[in-house]
């Protein structure tokens, strides 16, 4: 993963934007579970490039 913020930025966005596009199109999936394997793969996705952001947030002067 990249270190520069703006790019990790990026990807936050690109993974929350990837979620969302599949919960509105999946049965399975709910906001608060992921019920198929794409949706679990999405939703970790996410909560890894999330916490990578916040914690370079975290360290920001």
């Amino acid at each position: 993963m990249p270190s520069n913020p703006k790019s990790l930025y990026a990807r936050y966005m690109a993974a929350a934007k990837a979620r969302t596009a599949h919960l509105t199109g999946c049965a399975h999936c709910t906001p608060a579970r992921s019920g198929c394997r794409t949706g679990e793969q999405l939703l970790a996705v996410f909560a890894e490039v999330q916490d990578r952001y916040l914690a370079a947030q975290k360290r920001r002067p």
